[in-house]
């Protein structure tokens, strides 16, 4: 489905209501939810926004300018007593006990010095972003208190339980938070369509749906074939979640040793911290670090396929359904087709249905990871009709002039007790 831009212009910005941004993470940080509030913010008037940092570490120097706007940090509710709880070996008993510790004597805390900003700086809207359980109820603690909210969702709660080991009743209180949180926030961003329809059949609730764009000026040109007859270059970039998949790609190439289709594989990944595993005596795998956005992108644009695994893990499935790759928009500005290695239910499946700009492979066996592969090389047409759906999809839907539009939207929008 494609979403009619919503053109708001740049003199409107005056109007934008005086907002308080509250996210856990940290400031200098150049993550995905950093780039993307980052972006987010580049037409909103400076006086315009505050934000709010709930950091892991506070800094020894203050933090009070942030991309041109007000900046307060404050201790991230996590922080102070999880290294104890640490070292212990009953990390589901500890991990219960911790956040009762959170949820009865910090999170309640830390909502009410927010509540202090909030009338200090004459604060019209507050945006809680609930990338954390943490988050969820510290928003949970301000609508009790009577503060009215906007709610920005990345990841489903669901992915947080599986990711922070959460036992059953602390999963079912993390859950509830967030159902109260979604049926009584004021107005609601979403991170995919998927998630968008999930939460109004589930909660009633619509909202706007926000995925991260890159701007048209780092779109690099759209390759129509593999740059070589004798080799298959692989790009993958970022952080890498789906391990099981990741092995399956290289037992698969290591079944044929790194040969597909009479062509020599090579895989090129750049992030930072990722292990590097050579378990084949052909294995061809370069490892480049970490690059900035507009350096990834061209990079990328060098490969031949650029590479999108996703968990097949039962316990994820749900995640996978409702979140939204970065890697995505970040691939069609490189202008390289794409390999999901992920489920047949996921989001990005979605999106090759609706943009065929690359292959799909929802399976760890190696034969049918490499009769994937080889689609790539054995179907002539496959680039060229790869390539338009690759400029379809920028010009239509995964550019920056859309994301920053929904994101004004969002801010803009009258809460529902205004309506």
């Amino acid at each position: 489905m494609v979403r009619k831009k919503v053109a708001i212009k740049h003199s409107e910005g005056a109007s934008l209501p005086r907002t308080l941004l509250v996210v856990g993470g940290d400031v200098r940080g150049e993550d995905a939810g950093e780039v993307f509030l980052r972006d987010a913010m580049r037409q909103i008037p400076r006086d315009r926004l505050v934000r709010c940092s709930l950091m892991a570490a506070l800094p020894n120097e203050s933090i009070r300018d942030w991309q041109g706007f007000a900046h307060i940090a404050d201790m991230h509710p996590s922080q102070g007593v999880y290294p104890f709880f640490q070292r212990r070996p009953f990390r589901r008993f500890a991990t219960f006990l911790l956040y009762f510790i959170q949820r009865v004597f910090v999170i309640p805390r830390v909502a009410k010095r927010i509540l202090v900003h909030i009338c200090q700086l004459e604060i019209q809207r507050v945006v809680v972003v609930l990338n954390s359980p943490q988050l969820i109820y510290l928003a949970a603690c301000l609508i009790k208190m009577g503060q009215d909210i906007s709610a920005l969702v990345w990841d489903p709660p669901e992915r947080f339980a599986v990711d922070q080991f959460f036992p059953g009743m602390l999963r079912q209180m993390l859950l509830a938070d967030f159902a109260n949180v979604i049926h009584s926030c004021a107005s609601l961003a979403t991170a995919s369509d998927g998630m968008r329809a999930e939460y109004v059949n589930r909660y009633k609730k619509d909202s706007v749906v926000l995925i991260h764009g890159v701007e048209h000026a780092l779109h690099e040109q759209i390759i129509k074939s593999t740059h070589s007859k004798n080799s298959l270059l692989i790009g993958f970039a970022g952080n890498l979640y789906a391990i099981t998949e990741w092995d399956a790609l290289l037992n698969a190439l290591a079944s044929v040793s790194w040969q597909i289709a009479g062509r020599q594989v090579e895989i090129h990944i750049l992030g930072s911290g990722l292990t590097v595993q050579r378990s084949h005596p052909k294995t061809r795998i370069h490892y480049w670090g970490w690059r900035n956005v507009q350096e990834t992108i061209q990079f990328i644009n060098g490969m031949d396929i650029a590479y999108l695994p996703y968990w097949l893990d039962e316990k994820y499935r749900y995640a996978t359904q409702m979140c939204f790759p970065n890697k995505i928009p970040a691939y069609l500005a490189a202008g390289v087709p794409i390999l999901y290695h992920g489920p047949s239910d996921g989001s990005p499946a979605r999106f090759l249905a609706n943009y065929p700009a690359g292959i799909g492979c929802h399976t760890t066996d190696s034969a049918d990871i490499v009769k994937t592969l080889e689609r790539f090389v054995r179907e002539k047409d496959f680039y060229p009709k790869a390539a338009i759906a690759i400029e379809k999809a920028r010009a239509e839907e995964y550019n920056l002039d859309v994301f920053e539009s929904r994101f004004l939207t969002f801010l803009t929008q009258p809460l529902e007790r205004e309506k």
